[in-house]
């Protein structure tokens, strides 16, 4: 699966139990908004699309429509 997914078909189980979310994955809205991350709680505990480097829901992340899964790590 390599192409653009309807955001509602992306994961938003946890990685194991000691994660605050999901897989990190691509998110893109058509207003152009790409990131990374991951749908979990926050340091503050809100819910949503989490940003993986300061671990903060993203604002604008109800304006995301579509998700990708990340290419695998090059060997």
């Amino acid at each position: 699966m390599n192409e653009w997914q309807p955001i509602e078909t992306a994961p938003r189980e946890r990685r194991d139990r000691f994660s605050g979310g999901g897989p990190i994955i691509a998110l893109a809205s058509p207003r152009g908004h790409r990131a990374l991350g991951y749908w979990g709680k926050c340091r503050d505990g809100r819910e949503g699309w989490v940003n993986p480097h300061d671990h903060l829901v993203m604002d604008y992340s109800k304006s995301f429509t579509h998700w990708m899964p990340l290419p695998e790590v090059p060997k």
